[in-house]
C-alpha cells in the first residue's frame, strides 16, 4: 500500500459494512478510489462484478486508464461510467421489456428541447420565459421524483405557474409519446426507465444485485433522488456499496442534485464513515480561508482541511471602483505573472456567471494576452454538425420523426407533406417508414427522399464495412449541396468542421454507437481540457475538479456571488457558499479575490454594490487588501466592512 497516507489506507482496506468516504478538495479522492477498486480486484473479484460510477466520462476514462495499468486487458467487461452510460448499457439489454425496439436511440438535449418547444407552440405557449421554466420544471420533476404540482409553486419556476400543473403534465405526456413513437430516449429517461425496470422486474433487479459484488460511486454529493433510488435497488446483503464525495462541494442543485443524499447516506445504507482531510493541492494560507468560509454553512458534515504544503502567500483582496477597474487589475496582474515566467495555462479567472467575463476578456485582449473561455458553444451543437448527425440518425432509424422534422427544410420537403405523413402514421398506427413507402408517390420530394434513405442503408451492412465514418461521409455527400447553399458565406470553415466529424467517427466501428455517444456528449459535455497553453476564463461550475497555480475569483458583489436568483429559488445561501468554497480551493499557490464598489446601469446611473457576504466571512488577518484608493476599506471586528465613495 505505497503512496497512501493513513486516512487513504483506512478507506482502501475497509471491509464489511457499506462505506461513506468524505473527501475534501485536493485530498487524493481519485487516487483512493482507484486503489480501493484495485484492492477488490487483487482479492480475485472479477472486473465485471465491480460497478464504478463517476460524475463525468472524463473521470471514468481516467479511472479505467489507471486500473488498466495494473491489470492490462482485464477490464474489457468492467462496468465503469456515469449513471447515464450505465443506464444506457442496462437498457440495451433489457429495454425491450419496456417497449424499446432494437435500434432505439438517445435524443440529445437540443433535440429534446426542440420537440418540447414544438409541442408548447402547438399549445399556444411561446413566451420564452414561460417555455424555459416549463422545460426545466419537467426535467426537474423527473430527476427529483417530485410532482409538477409541488414544483410550480416554488420560486425556482415562477413562470410555469401561469400555465398550471395539469396542462404541464399533459405536455410532458405528449412529449413522452412522441419520443416513444420515434424510439428515442432522452437523458432523463435513461434513468427513469432503469428505475422502472428495477422496480417492476424482480428478475432484472436480482441479476444486477448478484452480478455487482462491489459498487463504488464518485462525487456522491452531486447525485439526484432518482440516482439514489437506483443505488438502493442495486444493494443486497451480498454486495458492498462505497460512495465518495464532499457535502461542502455540492453545487448542482439547479440540476435536481440534492446534498441530502450524502448527508443521509450513513442512515439510508447502514454505512460507516471515513474522512480524507489532508489537502495536497493548496497552500496553508488558502486552506485556512476555505475552512473559514465553509464553516458558516449550518447543514454539513463537520471537517477541517489540513494543508500538506507550507504556508505560502496570503490570498489578496482587490476592490476596484468599477467593473472596468477590476478588469484592468486582473489583466495587469496576469501580465506581470506571465512576465515572471508563470505559464498561461496555470492561471484561471473564475466567475459565477458568463456575463461577468466580458470586461475582463476585453482587458486581456487589450494587453495582448491569449485566453480561452470554457463554455463556448459545443462542437456537436453547431447547426451544420447537427444536420449531418440527424441525417445519420434517419439512415439508422427511418422511424425517427424528430430527425426528419429537423431536416425537412434543408431537404426541401414541404411542411404539409411531412405533417400529412405524421397524421396518417398516427391514424393508421404505422411507422414513419411504412407510411413513407405508401405515400411517396404523392410527392416527388418524398420519393427522392425515400430512395436516398434506401440507398444509404447499405452503409449499415457489416458486409459493406458498416463503419461510422463511411456513413458520415455518405451523409455529408447527400447534404453537401443544400448545406453549401445555406452556409455559403462560411463554407470553408464548415468543411473543416465536417472533416473533423469524419475523423472523430473513425474511432467508432458502429454508426449506432457513434451517434448515441455524440448525443450523450452533447447533453453531458466533458470537462474542459487544460492542454492549451492559454489563460483560462471559466464559470466555477465548469472549473470543478480542475486546479491552477493562480486563481482569480471575480465579481464578488452581493448580486452576482452569491447569485441573487439562486438564493431566491432555494431560500438559502448554502449552495452558493459551497460554490465559493469550490472556487477558492481550485488555487494551489496564489488566490486573488476581486470586486468593485459600483456599476453603471443601462441608463448610465451609478449604482452602489455591496461586498459579497462570503468575503466578509473571512477573518481580516487571513487576507491581504489591495483595495483601490477610490474605495475606502475599513477593518472592523475582524471582518471587512465597506463604505463606498
Amino acid at each position: 500500500m505505497i503512496h497512501l497516507n493513513d486516512e487513504q489506507r483506512m478507506a482502501v482496506n475497509h471491509r464489511g459494512r457499506n462505506l461513506l468516504i468524505i473527501a475534501g478538495p485536493g485530498s487524493g479522492k481519485t487516487h483512493t478510489m482507484v486503489h480501493r477498486a484495485k484492492s477488490f480486484l487483487d482479492e480475485g473479484i472479477p472486473s465485471e462484478s465491480i460497478l464504478l460510477i463517476t460524475f463525468t466520462r472524463k473521470a471514468a476514462g481516467e479511472i479505467r486508464e489507471r486500473l488498466e495499468s495494473y491489470f492490462p486487458g482485464a477490464l474489457k467487461n468492467a462496468w465503469i461510467g456515469t449513471f447515464h452510460s450505465i443506464c444506457y448499457r442496462i437498457l440495451l439489454e433489457y429495454g425491450h421489456l419496456l417497449g424499446l425496439k432494437p435500434g432505439w436511440m438517445v435524443i440529445d438535449a437540443l433535440d429534446s428541447e426542440r420537440v418540447l418547444k414544438s409541442i408548447l407552440a402547438d399549445e399556444g405557449i411561446r413566451d420564452q420565459y414561460v417555455v424555459d421554466d416549463i422545460i426545466r420544471c419537467i426535467s426537474f420533476s423527473r430527476n427529483s421524483l417530485r410532482p409538477i404540482q409541488d414544483l410550480i409553486t416554488s420560486p425556482r419556476f415562477p413562470n410555469a405557474l401561469t400555465v398550471g400543473a395539469e396542462r404541464i403534465e399533459a405536455i410532458a405526456r405528449r412529449y413522452l409519446r412522441r419520443c416513444r413513437r420515434s424510439q428515442r430516449v432522452d437523458f432523463d429517461m435513461l434513468q427513469t426507465l432503469v428505475l422502472q425496470l428495477l422496480r417492476e422486474y424482480p428478475e432484472v433487479r436480482a441479476r444486477y444485485q448478484q452480478q455487482f459484488k462491489v459498487i463504488l460511486v464518485d462525487e456522491y454529493q452531486d447525485t439526484n433522488v432518482i440516482q439514489a433510488e437506483i443505488l438502493k435497488l442495486l444493494r443486497s446483503p451480498g454486495n458492498t456499496i462505497t460512495v465518495v464525495g464532499d457535502d461542502a462541494q455540492a453545487i448542482y442543485g439547479f440540476r435536481a442534485a440534492t446534498v441530502e443524499n450524502i448527508l443521509r447516506f450513513e442512515n439510508d445504507f447502514q454505512a460507516d464513515r471515513l474522512m480524507l482531510t489532508r489537502n495536497y493541492r493548496s497552500s496553508s494560507a488558502i486552506v485556512r480561508v476555505a475552512n473559514a468560509v465553509i464553516r458558516n454553512n449550518p447543514r454539513q458534515i463537520p471537517k477541517t482541511l489540513q494543508a500538506v504544503h507550507p504556508d505560502g502567500r496570503r490570498p489578496e483582496l482587490y476592490i476596484g471602483s468599477t467593473p472596468a477597474d477590476e478588469g484592468r487589475f486582473i489583466a495587469d496582474t496576469i501580465a506581470n505573472l506571465l512576465a515572471d515566467g508563470v505559464p498561461p495555462s496555470e492561471i484561471a479567472v473564475l466567475f459565477r456567471a458568463y456575463r461577468q467575463s466580458f470586461l475582463i476578456s476585453a482587458a486581456l485582449k487589450q494587453k495582448g494576452i491569449d485566453f480561452v473561455v470554457y463554455g463556448a458553444e459545443d462542437f456537436f451543437a453547431l447547426e451544420h454538425i447537427k444536420m449531418i448527425l440527424d441525417g445519420a440518425r434517419l439512415v439508422i432509424n427511418a422511424d425517427d420523426w424528430i430527425a426528419l422534422t429537423n431536416l425537412q427544410t434543408l431537404l426541401g420537403l414541404p411542411h404539409r407533406n411531412v405533417r400529412a405523413l405524421e397524421q396518417k402514421s398516427e391514424a393508421r398506427q404505422m411507422s414513419l417508414w411504412e407510411t413513407l413507402e405508401k405515400e411517396r408517390s404523392t410527392s416527388t420530394a418524398l420519393d427522392a427522399f425515400y430512395q436516398k434513405l434506401e440507398e444509404l442503408k447499405r452503409y449499415l451492412d457489416p458486409k459493406e464495412g458498416g463503419a461510422a465514418s463511411d456513413l458520415v461521409l455518405a451523409v455529408i455527400e447527400w447534404l453537401r449541396k443544400p448545406l453549401k447553399s445555406r452556409f455559403h458565406n462560411t463554407w470553408e470553415a464548415i468543411e473543416r468542421d465536417l472533416e473533423a466529424l469524419v475523423s472523430l467517427a473513425q474511432a467508432y466501428s458502429s454508426p449506432h454507437d457513434f451517434v448515441n455517444t455524440v448525443a450523450m456528449e452533447l447533453t453531458n459535455p466533458l470537462q474542459p481540457e487544460t492542454d492549451e497553453n492559454k489563460v483560462v476564463l471559466s464559470t466555477v461550475h465548469r472549473a470543478k475538479g480542475l486546479e491552477w497555480d493562480t486563481v482569480f475569483v471575480v465579481g464578488l458583489v452581493e448580486f452576482w456571488f452569491p447569485l441573487k436568483w439562486s438564493i431566491e429559488q432555494t431560500g438559502s445561501d448554502e449552495e452558493e457558499r459551497r460554490l465559493f468554497y469550490v472556487a477558492i480551493t481550485r488555487a494551489k499557490k496564489r488566490l486573488y479575490l476581486t470586486t468593485y464598489a459600483r456599476h453603471a446601469d443601462t441608463y448610465g446611473t451609478w449604482r452602489k454594490d455591496d461586498l459579497s457576504r462570503f468575503v466578509t466571512e473571512i477573518p481580516s488577518d487571513l487576507i491581504r487588501s489591495l483595495t483601490d484608493t477610490s474605495a475606502q476599506t475599513v477593518e472592523a471586528e475582524g471582518v471587512w466592512e465597506e463604505w463606498w465613495w
